[in-house]
């Protein structure tokens, strides 16, 4: 679930810390640092993170892809802007993180279930058949 702030570019909330990254990488092929060049508008190189901590707009040309952790919108495809609208904003917290939850389709759960059984004993013409129905469960 992306939070308000990456549904912006900034992925600041995604990047874990310096001992464990949660944003990284680094650019694999000289056509896609050459993409991304274009698309930007800066050099990118092959084998640039796309970020690492304390990377800023200041910083050397090399040092990451995305500076600070934002993903320019302009960089962004028509596609996945438009794409964004289809996924809920969202409206708590799930494990320390953004979350989403509704009710607006509540239902109620109804499983009729069956059970049979059939038990026979030797020659005799013994059988039981125990049936039972559950109409709700809740």
């Amino acid at each position: 679930m992306p939070s308000d702030a990456d549904r912006t570019g900034n992925l600041i909330d995604q990047i874990g810390t310096p001992d464990q990254p949660g944003f990284g990488g680094a650019v694999t092929g000289a056509g896609w640092a050459n993409q991304l060049s274009q698309t930007l508008g800066y050099t990118v190189t092959q084998g640039e993170p796309y970020y690492s901590f304390g990377c800023t707009p200041s910083s050397p040309i090399g040092t990451c892809v995305f500076p600070n952790a934002v993903i320019p919108q302009s960089a962004w495809s028509p596609v996945a802007a438009n794409t964004l609208k289809y996924v809920p904003s969202a409206n708590g917290a799930v494990n320390d993180g953004p979350g989403f939850s509704t009710s607006a389709f509540n239902e109620n759960l109804t499983d009729d279930k069956g059970v049979a059984g059939w038990t026979f004993l030797r020659d005799s013409a013994l059988c039981s058949v125990i049936t039972s129905l559950i109409d709700t469960i809740l």
